[in-house]
């Protein structure tokens, strides 16, 4: 395995790229306000995904915002794709100019966190026309992951803002999502059992879909009324629930150029709905081998085309989530400045958001030390008190029993303070005292008596 650190190139972009992120800001009011949640370990729900705006990252997210089972090209005239690209296939960069990836200039800031891996490539990756950029805008840039080899052309350049680029791992490269290319048929399978919830209607080039004003809303439509449409208008489709479309037919050519909800348009790039619509719908292509997406207009929902033997051409931005089992093609001629912007689909499952999950810390339980056993004082001994000869006030009060004599028991053991029992014992030594005294004291007295009569004996004359 061989691992790279690139070094940061200038944010600003070739003269080219700058007119053309000129013109995009003219469509999008600088008077947007921000977004309250901006930063957020969390998705935003549908209706609340805003519309494009130019902030780079707002929510993480490290869900694929596009999977391709087969090879993935991109050509002249695509110039962004935002979130993280899984390609099982191999990849070749031709933009012809700079491509962004992961992170983008205008886009909905649902992103993969700085430093985390933006491009993952089963086969070989090669850049030959163009720059392709990871991770821009991101302190540590973002990762590339190669199973095969990777090729830059003279003049080509693939820089990562300091993330890594890893080549030769084989499998490993794409390990974390191999499960997708087997799971892509099934799921597609499920969506398209599940029943019709409302009434599609065209009329022309225009169709019509008439939800049923609440719930999970399901529409069937075929491929043919689908090419021949340019008008696509919504009505009665709650805000917080997803839109399931699912296409029936071989051949695909769809290029709408007017998407409303009611009267509102959804695929102007200053549209207030345009986060929410894009969330909320997913075209299920279940029979198609061949797909052509729009020209040089605004797509809006994710796409989910199943066939391993499929092909994809997506000739406009697009904004949702892109899963194609087979070859996708992003570009060509007579596009100009196409993008692909990360919008999950709130219908979850494999194309719903993944958040970055905070990290579980574990604090150990706090074992307390024991408690230092109390002092236990020691037992006093009991002084032996002599028969008074007359009554001693100071002696306690004797009993008297019958009988064999009873062992006094020993004084209980009391835990108390240490300060206290200093000061019983300081007590208790201090009456046994007083009684010693008082017993010398009265020998004295005697045996001075005794002295002194002796010394008035001696002196007597002898008669």
């Amino acid at each position: 395995m061989r691992s790279t650190a690139n070094s940061t190139l200038p944010k600003w972009r070739l003269p080219s790229t700058i007119a053309l992120t000129a013109g995009l800001f003219c469509l999008i009011p600088a008077t947007q306000p921000a977004p309250a949640f901006a930063n957020s370990n969390e998705c935003p729900p549908g209706s609340e995904s805003t519309g494009l705006w130019g902030g780079g990252h707002r929510f993480d997210d490290q869900g694929v915002a596009v999977y391709v089972g087969g090879d993935y090209s991109v050509t002249t005239g695509a110039q962004e794709s935002e979130g993280l690209l899984v390609i099982e296939g191999n990849v070749n960069f031709a933009p012809g100019r700079w491509f962004n990836l992961g992170t983008v200039g205008i886009g909905s800031g649902i992103t993969p966190v700085s430093g985390s891996d933006m491009l993952m490539v089963k086969g070989d990756l090669g850049v030959t026309l163009g720059t392709v950029e990871v991770g821009h805008g991101l302190e540590n840039g973002g990762n590339v992951r190669v199973g095969g080899d990777l090729a830059v052309s003279a003049g080509a350049r693939l820089q990562t803002n300091g993330g890594t680029t890893s080549t030769r791992l084989g499998n490993a490269s794409t390990s974390d999502y191999g499960d997708l290319a087997a799971a892509l048929p099934s799921f597609s399978a499920e969506l398209a059992t599940e029943p019709t919830t409302g009434i599609v209607t065209r009329t022309g080039n225009r169709l019509r879909f008439s939800g049923s004003g609440s719930g999970r809303q399901v529409f069937e439509v075929s491929a043919a009324d689908l090419n021949a449409s340019r008008e696509f208008t919504y009505f009665e489709v709650p805000a917080e629930e997803p839109i399931i479309i699912n296409v029936t037919g071989d051949t695909v050519n769809v290029r709408p150029n007017y998407q409303a909800y009611g009267t509102q348009r959804i695929d102007d790039t200053t549209s207030s709905l345009l986060g929410q619509a894009a969330s909320q719908i997913l075209w299920n292509f279940t029979d198609a081998t061949s797909v052509t997406i729009g020209h040089q207009d605004q797509f809006i929902g994710s796409v989910l085309v199943p066939s391993p033997s499929s092909s994809v051409l997506v000739t406009t931005s697009t904004s949702g989530r892109l899963y194609a089992a087979g070859d996708v093609v992003f570009g060509g001629a007579g596009t100009d400045g196409i993008e692909q912007h990360n919008y999950p689909w709130i219908g979850g499952e494999l194309m719903g958001c993944s958040p970055i999950e905070p990290p579980t810390v574990v604090v150990p339980p706090v074992t307390p030390n024991p408690p230092n056993p109390p002092e236990t004082p020691e037992t006093p001994e009991t002084p032996e008190n002599p028969t008074p000869t007359e009554k001693d006030p100071k002696s306690p009060p004797t009993t008297s029993t019958t009988g064999s004599p009873k062992t006094q028991p020993k004084p209980k053991t009391v835990n108390e303070p240490v300060q206290e029992r200093k000061v019983r014992e300081l007590a208790q030594t201090g009456t046994d005292t007083e009684g010693l005294v008082f017993w010398a004291g009265l020998f004295g007295i005697v045996g001075t008596a005794l002295i002194f009569g002796h010394g008035l004996k001696a002196k007597r004359p002898a008669k």
